[in-house]
């Protein structure tokens, strides 16, 4: 299955190389929303998250997000 997709890409950009362009494009807009690359606090979750732990019956003192990537 993988040497027919290989082939059939080789020979669509030869022909086509607007199509494997766009192909291209949606597969790199997948790849981010999979990745989820939106750091904009209120579209990415965690204020939601924010939001339902400030409404949780429990006292929470503490909150740790250690997941800072580079560091911002």
């Amino acid at each position: 299955m993988k040497k027919i997709l290989l082939d059939l890409i080789d020979r669509t950009m030869k022909r086509r190389g607007k199509l494997i362009k766009n192909i291209d494009r949606i597969a790199v807009r997948i790849h981010k929303a999979y990745e989820n690359l939106d750091y904009n606090f209120k579209k990415n979750g965690e204020f939601s998250v924010l939001l339902k732990i400030s409404e949780s019956q429990k006292e929470i003192k503490t909150i740790l997000d250690v997941g800072a990537n580079n560091g911002d």
